[in-house]
């Protein structure tokens, strides 16, 4: 317990040296924060709105601690979110064709490679602590509530309208930007057995619940 804690202070520290010209300076400039959740077209709206900066999925906790709760609160806080039937299946396809690191090649040869259709994965990947655990299978809430699971985001877009609400954040941020088109995977209608959307909906069932009520 003790290296955990000591392992996450350390990579805290290195994100306070790193600090200047980092996207974390770039949110202060801008007055907002973007919470990048896998397979919610994040690469794409990252780079649009803050040019070709490198940045990870951080969740609630890590940028209250980082920029403390006054500073935190003050920021506009957004995020955009994908139907979770859509973006397990994206999320799936990526990883499958090796992702976009080394880190999400090993997770893919070491856990996704046993499977050989999504059906199967659905079935009994998703039962494993270690594959719901990765960042990108992790539900969309994880990144954007509070402990309490309540939205801390001031606007919560949806791929589902993802120009209109791209819009939005540069209308409020005062920012001129054209969306770019990068990553973002689609997933035709109807592709999934209501056995396969049933076992889907109950290990996401707060993303439903929180932001797809209707499907």
């Amino acid at each position: 317990m003790k290296k955990y804690l000591f392992n996450k202070l350390s990579l805290f520290n290195k994100f306070k040296l790193n600090r200047e010209n980092s996207i974390l300076s770039i949110f202060l400039d801008k007055k907002c924060l973007f919470f990048h959740i896998p397979k919610t077209a994040g690469v794409s709206i990252s780079r649009s709105l803050f040019g070709d900066i490198k940045w990870g999925h951080r969740n609630v906790n890590f940028y209250k601690m980082y920029y403390g709760e006054k500073v935190f609160n003050s920021l506009y806080k957004f995020c955009f979110v994908r139907n979770p039937y859509k973006r397990l299946y994206s999320a799936y396809k990526f990883l499958k064709q090796g992702g976009i690191n080394n880190q999400d090649l090993s997770f893919s040869k070491s856990h996704l490679q046993e499977y050989k259709s999504f059906n199967e994965f659905v079935l009994k990947g998703l039962e494993k602590e270690e594959i719901m655990n990765w960042v990108h299978f992790k539900p969309q809430y994880t990144f954007v509530c509070d402990e309490n699971d309540n939205i801390v985001m001031d606007f919560v877009g949806k791929i589902e309208t993802l120009n209109e609400d791209f819009n939005t954040i540069c209308n409020h941020l005062n920012i001129e930007a054209e969306l770019q088109n990068l990553n973002i995977g689609t997933v035709k209608k109807n592709n999934f057995s209501e056995e396969i959307k049933t076992i889907i909906k109950l290990k996401y069932q707060k993303d439903f619940n929180l932001f797809y009520p209707d499907l």
